[in-house]
């Protein structure tokens, strides 16, 4: 009855809706389905309305597509409203063209098939809905073919009302998985090159006298989840937002944290030792956080920690630490210039991972807003306060203060983002890792910003001090050869 639909190209969807009084029945490319459409992120549909309505006497129809004014994940290109009208007359059928609308006059009542085609485009992930809706006017005045207007004695009513949920997912892309393996090649060529630098007697000490690790540990989790929920409960205005922020807060440390304490002089075996013993104790903590704290923002909804994720993420560190240690040992004389080579190689790859990274999580940048940058600072950055207070409350030494800062702030999201896609349905496990997200590209700030400033005043202003006082040394040896020469 209405023909086929044509053949849509690669990047385009065809969505035909068939509606009449008594039913509406929706079709993806010419199969049907339910109630509710899944859309690809950049996709194009093009939209074809088929209306049969029953034509009562002297009736005109308005139909009218839209979608919510208060969301970004779905647009209507295009008309999205059509109008036509029909009239129960004495004089044979006829069909005129009055004002550019199609005014079909019958003697009888009967059902009119209506067609309205548009196109739609996805903006972002996510869910909303398409709403069809018709406006009906019953006319009083057969001379007045505009039933809507304001000179006319007309009834004007709506005719229906019907809602399409619509799913915005994205597909995984060969830029997804170039970042992922970046990752990878990041944090085994670092933790390489730690373990060719690590003093395994230092880790060794480090474990028989634990306060700084136990400080570390008590701030990673028992503080960071605690802030977490706090900021969760204050800020997040939905479960899928507030659950993604505390899962931000309840991981292992991680991330740049070694490279950090490294930059700014901090302990580094600590550091080591601190995400090594955290990534053990995520297995069982995180769980303890999500089912005790974590069920009041997800009551209803069973949580999958991610417990292979995490044997891959502890094995990451233990076992090329492991090699450099062993390079250490055995080949000592060539561990310079192994450490020459994987800078440079650490360079190329950490420039790879960032371009990879931004593009890959672009989708979800684009969802920021005020609040879920706020939580990418307040997270990270009072993290890094209660860790240095509680380590300085403690006295410990600089060294170490520095260290546990950096690893209570800097979590590793990784994980987090991992357990939220597993957890959840798309697109409900990307709304969630936004706010994970947002932590990851907010809480290196501090520490790179301060790393910067630190290397350059180790290079100039420890040398200047240094040059400094050297020549007030000559300067007093020349005066003390003067005289003993008087």
């Amino acid at each position: 009855m209405y023909g086929v639909a044509p053949a849509p190209s690669p990047s385009v969807k065809s969505l035909t809706v068939v509606w009449n009084d008594q039913n509406t029945t929706i079709y993806e490319d010419i199969q049907k389905i339910n109630d509710e459409v899944n859309f690809f992120l950049s996709e194009r549909i093009d939209l074809l309305l088929l209306f049969e309505i029953s034509c009562e006497v002297g009736r005109q129809f308005i139909v009218d597509v839209s979608v919510p004014s208060n969301q970004s994940v779905l647009k209507i290109i295009g008309v999205s409203e059509s109008n036509f009208t029909c009239i129960h007359y004495d004089d044979d059928n006829s069909n005129y063209q009055t004002n550019g609308t199609n005014v079909n006059f019958y003697k009888t009542p009967l059902l009119v098939y209506h067609e309205l085609s548009m196109v739609l485009e996805t903006t972002n992930i996510g869910v909303t809905s398409i709403n069809f809706e018709t406006f009906y006017s019953d006319l009083h005045d057969k001379n007045n073919l505009d039933p809507f207007s304001t000179g006319n004695n007309s009834d004007i009513g709506t005719s229906g009302l019907v809602n399409f949920d619509v799913i915005v997912i994205r597909d995984m892309h060969l830029v997804d998985i170039m970042f992922v393996v970046t990752v990878y090649v990041v944090e085994i060529l670092e933790m390489i090159t730690f373990g060719s630098q690590l003093d395994f007697d230092v880790v060794t000490h480090t474990l028989k006298k634990p306060v700084p690790l136990l400080i570390g540990l008590g701030c990673q989790y028992v503080a960071m989840p605690l802030i977490a929920f706090a900021i969760a409960r204050a800020i997040a205005s939905d479960s899928v937002t507030a659950i993604g922020i505390f899962v931000a807060g309840i991981g292992p440390g991680g991330g740049s944290s070694n490279i950090y304490s490294y930059l700014l002089d901090g302990d580094l075996s600590l550091s080591i030792t601190m995400t090594t013993v955290s990534t053990v104790l995520s297995l069982g903590m995180m769980p303890l956080w999500l089912y005790t704290l974590g069920r009041i923002f997800l009551q209803a909804h069973e949580l999958y920690i991610p417990y292979t994720d995490i044997i891959v993420a502890l094995s990451v560190i233990i076992v090329p630490l492991s090699c450099g240690l062993f390079i250490r040992n055995k080949f000592p004389k060539i561990v310079t210039m192994v450490e020459r080579v994987l800078s440079v190689v650490i360079i190329i790859a950490a420039l790879a991972l960032i371009v990879t990274g931004v593009i890959s999580s672009l989708y979800l940048i684009k969802l920021f807003n005020l609040k879920i940058i706020l939580v990418g600072c307040f997270l990270p950055y009072i993290g890094f306060l209660i860790g240095g207070l509680v380590a300085l409350v403690f006295r410990q030494p600089f060294g170490n203060i520095k260290t546990i800062a950096i690893e209570t702030g800097l979590q590793n999201t990784a994980i987090a983002m991992i357990l939220l896609q597993n957890s959840f349905p798309p697109p409900y496990g990307d709304l969630a890792t936004v706010a994970p997200v947002s932590a990851e590209v907010m809480s290196p700030i501090p520490p790179f910003l301060t790393s910067i400033v630190y290397v350059i005043y180790k290079k100039y202003c420890k040398k200047y001090k240094e040059v400094k006082e050297t020549r007030g040394d000559l300067n007093f040896d020349d005066n003390d050869d003067f005289e003993s020469s008087d």
